[in-house]
C-alpha cells in the first residue's frame, strides 16, 4: 500500500511539473473567439469549423480499437452533420520521468490496418500444431496460423484434439509489441518443477497460473499438475505503466512444450501504440484513415502541447494541442474518398 501511494504521489508531481501553462478547457465567455477550431481543404473546398456555443461543438470520449485503449476528440457541426474525430492510441508508456506522454510535440504516424498472419509454435520439437484448431472472432483455422484484417488485441481460442476437448483462451496482440515494458518470459523445467523467468528485471512482476496469482517475484519456481496450463506475466514499472503476456504450456512430469508467437512475415509494423486515426462523417457516410495505405506516407504534426486542469476537479484532465495534417479518408468498402489537405487547428483530448 505504501508503494502504491508513493507511485501515485510521484505521478501527481510529474504531472504538475511537466505541464506548461494551465488553463480551463473552454471559457464560455470566449465563445466568439473560439479556443478550438479546425480549418483546411476537404475535396477541394474550404472546411472551417469554429467551436462556439450554438452550432459547432467539441466533445471527447474513450475509444477502443479492437481491444487497444485510445482517446478521441470530435468536432461536430450540428447544421451540416459533418463530424471529424481525431483518435490517439494510448502509448506503451503513458507516464515517464518527464510526465504524461499521451501526445508529444512531434510528427506522429497513422495506423493503417493490413491483413496480418500470426503463427503459434511449440518448443521441444513438438508437432502439436498437427492437432490444433484455432478460433478467432468465430472463424476457425486449422494448423498453427491465424489471419486477421485489422491490428488489435484479440481473444484467441485453442483446441488440441490429441489431448482433450477443452478450449483455452489467451489474449494475442497483432501489430503491437510491448518493447519497453517487456512482459515476456521463459519457462524451463527443473527437478519436477517449472521455473518462470522474467525478461524484465527492472519492473515488478505478478505471475498468474490458470487465472490465479501465484507469485510477485521476478522469477518463480512452482509444481504443476499434468496437463495444459495458462501462464500470464504482468509487469509494472516505477511510473505504474503496465503490460502483460500470456501463453500456454503443456506439462506431463516434465515440460512437454511452451507455445510461442511469431509473424508469418517480416514486413509487419509492430508497436503501433501512440499512432493516430482520423474519422469523419460526411453526408451521412463514415470515412476513416485506417484502411488506406496512402496514409502511411502522411504525417500528423503536433505542436504546442499543454496539459489542462478540469475546472471542477482541478485535476489534469485534458491535453490541448495544435495539429497540422493531410489525410486521405475512405469508406470501409473503399468506394468513396474524402481528401483532407492543409488541415490545421486546435484540439483538446480528455484523458480521464
Amino acid at each position: 500500500m505504501k508503494k502504491t501511494n508513493l507511485i501515485l504521489l510521484i505521478t501527481s508531481l510529474l504531472f504538475i511539473f511537466s505541464c506548461k501553462k494551465i488553463e480551463p478547457p473552454i471559457d464560455p465567455n470566449e465563445a466568439n473567439d473560439p479556443i478550438y477550431l479546425l480549418e483546411g481543404i476537404m475535396n477541394g473546398d474550404s472546411l472551417n469549423l469554429y467551436v462556439n456555443d450554438t452550432t459547432v461543438f467539441i466533445s471527447d470520449a474513450p475509444y477502443n480499437m479492437n481491444g487497444i485503449e485510445a482517446y478521441s476528440s470530435t468536432i461536430s457541426n450540428l447544421e451540416t452533420g459533418f463530424e471529424l474525430k481525431m483518435i490517439v492510441l494510448k502509448p506503451e508508456t503513458f507516464i515517464t520521468e518527464t510526465g504524461l506522454q499521451l501526445i508529444k510535440e512531434a510528427n506522429a504516424s497513422y495506423i493503417v490496418h493490413q491483413p496480418t498472419c500470426k503463427s503459434f509454435d511449440f518448443s521441444n520439437n513438438s508437432n502439436q500444431e498437427d492437432y490444433m484448431k484455432i478460433i478467432i472472432n468465430g472463424e476457425g483455422f486449422s494448423g498453427n496460423q491465424i489471419e486477421v484484417d485489422e491490428f488489435g488485441r484479440y481473444d484467441v481460442d485453442f483446441q488440441f484434439s490429441n489431448l482433450n476437448p477443452q478450449v483455452y483462451t489467451i489474449p494475442v496482440e497483432i501489430g503491437f509489441e510491448d518493447e519497453l515494458l517487456n512482459p515476456y518470459f521463459t519457462v524451463t523445467s527443473l527437478n519436477d518443477k517449472i521455473v518462470l523467468e522474467s525478461e524484465n528485471l527492472d519492473a515488478s512482476s505478478i505471475w498468474l497460473l490458470n487465472g490465479t496469482e501465484i507469485s510477485t517475484n521476478s522469477n518463480h519456481e512452482t509444481s504443476l499438475s499434468n496437463g495444459i496450463h495458462n501462464v500470464t506475466h504482468k509487469v509494472t514499472d516505477s511510473y505504474n505503466n503496465t503490460a502483460s503476456y500470456t501463453t500456454l504450456i503443456n506439462y506431463f512430469d516434465d515440460l512437454i512444450w511452451q507455445m510461442s508467437q511469431s509473424y508469418c512475415s517480416t514486413d509487419v509494423i509492430e508497436n503501433n501504440y501512440g499512432t493516430i486515426l482520423i474519422e469523419a462523417i460526411h453526408q451521412g457516410e463514415t470515412y476513416t484513415s485506417a484502411y488506406n495505405s496512402a496514409n502511411l506516407l502522411n504525417e500528423f504534426q503536433i505542436t504546442n502541447v499543454e496539459y489542462l486542469l478540469d475546472p471542477g476537479t482541478q485535476t489534469i484532465s485534458f491535453v490541448k494541442l495544435n495539429v497540422n495534417f493531410d489525410a486521405e479518408l475512405k469508406t470501409i468498402n473503399n468506394s468513396k474518398t474524402l481528401n483532407l489537405t492543409n488541415m490545421k487547428g486546435i484540439f483538446h483530448i480528455k484523458i480521464n
